[in-house]
């Protein structure tokens, strides 16, 4: 089962000066591949809008923090 993107609430309270944000890493598996799974191509076109991570993102960041979803067969 995909979960899907789950977008930060809007009303997170801030300090001034500081900024939040997600990032995606870019997708290396081939579009066949992808497209053979029902869930993937869900979740592909779920997070169409999210923005993939740069360099850029790296050297500006504080932390970095990965996650990464189990596979299922």
């Amino acid at each position: 089962m995909c979960t899907p993107w789950r977008k930060p609430p809007s009303k997170v309270p801030r300090r001034p000066g500081r900024t939040s944000g997600s990032r995606k890493v870019a997708e290396t598996a081939p579009p066949e591949v992808i497209d053979a799974h029902p869930a993937w191509v869900r979740h592909h076109r779920d997070t169409a809008e999210v923005t993939e991570a740069g360099h850029e993102d790296l050297e500006r960041a504080d932390a970095v923090l990965f996650g990464t979803p189990p596979r299922s067969s």
